[in-house]
């Protein structure tokens, strides 16, 4: 567990985040400007305290969350290669909005 924010971002090499044991945020995930990064991998992540951003990851092709179920706000968007994640792929009910845009 990260009791604050992760935020992952402006990585030129990263190709995977994996992160098999992550079970919770307690505030934000900010995904954000990793230009070759193809994968998300957060097997276990139940709960996100506030929001969650993924945007301009222009080759990400796989978003993994299976057991989110506890989020404020979801934006995914501009990731160009990503064109198969819709909010309703997202297992969880998020209290506020929800976005995606390609």
């Amino acid at each position: 567990s990260i009791g604050g924010d992760l935020q992952i971002e402006y990585n030129r090499a990263l190709t995977t985040i994996d992160l098999p044991s992550l079970t919770s945020i307690g505030e934000d995930l900010s995904i954000f400007n990793n230009s070759a990064l193809t994968t998300i991998n957060l097997p276990l992540l139940a709960s996100i305290g506030e929001y969650i951003t993924i945007t301009y990851n222009l080759v990400l092709t796989t978003i993994d969350l299976p057991l989110l179920t506890s989020v404020g706000r979801v934006d995914i968007f501009s990731n160009d290669a990503c064109n198969n994640i819709r909010e309703y792929d997202l297992p969880c009910s998020c209290e506020n909005d929800v976005i995606t845009r390609y």
